[in-house]
């Protein structure tokens, strides 16, 4: 159910926690998969702050080892990239905010609606 309904890419994927997520980015998910055998479902978890339900099934386990730097630059200069573009998007929409006079009003935006994500 959850690889035909979901809208995340993980889901055809699989969900790694060897380091390429770290325990930083989905702490629940993290620590509800950590102790479980393989084939087991945990879930579904919310993460509130992103607004998601999580279902996860363990496919299956790798021995943890240290990446060496050239196995692990790739990984590292995607992530500054995302990084900086992310910094770069945020200083930007401040920029645009200050220049043009846009506010953001807390209160009515916890009350916006969002449609529903939209299936491709």
């Amino acid at each position: 159910m959850a690889v035909d309904y979901s809208i995340y890419s993980s889901t055809s994927t699989g969900f790694d926690t060897t380091g390429l997520i770290d325990r930083s980015k989905l702490p629940a998910v993290y620590d509800a998969i950590w102790n479980k055998k393989i084939g087991e479902i945990v879930g579904p978890i919310y993460i509130s702050d992103m607004d998601l339900w999580i279902v996860a099934k363990l496919l299956g386990r790798e021995n943890p080892r240290l990446l060496t730097l050239d196995e692990a630059t790739p990984m590292i200069v995607e992530r500054l990239k995302t990084l900086k573009a992310d910094e770069v998007i945020v200083k930007f929409l401040a920029q645009l905010r200050q220049k043009i006079g846009v506010s953001v009003d807390e209160q009515e935006l916890k009350h916006l609606e969002l449609p529903a994500p939209v299936k491709s």
